[in-house]
C-alpha cells in the first residue's frame, strides 16, 4: 500500500494506492480513497497498453499507454517498468530489475 498525497489543479488529493507489478512490465493500481468506499480508479498494464477504470464515474479508457495515464493520475510519464523501479527504492537511472530484495519487521 502506497500513500498518495498533493494536488490535481485546485483539488486536494489524499488517499492510497495498491500497487501490484509483475516481469517484464504489468501492473496493476488501485485508488483506495482515505475512508472507503469504491476505488477512485483501477489501472491495469501490460506491455500491450493499459486500461484505467474509472468505477464511480462509470468510465473506461482502454489500450493507452501506461506511461500518458500515469503522467495524467500523477504528472510523470512512467510506464509499468519505471514505476515499478522507483517504487522498489532502484531510482529511475536506467537501473529496472530489483533484486535481492528484503522484508524487515
Amino acid at each position: 500500500m502506497l500513500a498518495l498525497s498533493g494536488r490535481a489543479g485546485g483539488t486536494k488529493l489524499r488517499g492510497h494506492l495498491e500497487a501490484g507489478f509483475a516481469v517484464p512490465a504489468s501492473m496493476r493500481l488501485i485508488g483506495v480513497p482515505p475512508f472507503g468506499g469504491r476505488p477512485v480508479f483501477v489501472l491495469t498494464a501490460s506491455d500491450t497498453g493499459a486500461t484505467l477504470v474509472l468505477p464511480r464515474d462509470g468510465r473506461v479508457l482502454r489500450d493507452a499507454p501506461a506511461a500518458r495515464i500515469v503522467e495524467a493520475l500523477a504528472g510523470v510519464p512512467l510506464g509499468a517498468v519505471e514505476l515499478r523501479a522507483a517504487v522498489t527504492g532502484c531510482g529511475l537511472s536506467g537501473v529496472t530489475d530489483p533484486e535481492a530484495g528484503q522484508t524487515y519487521a
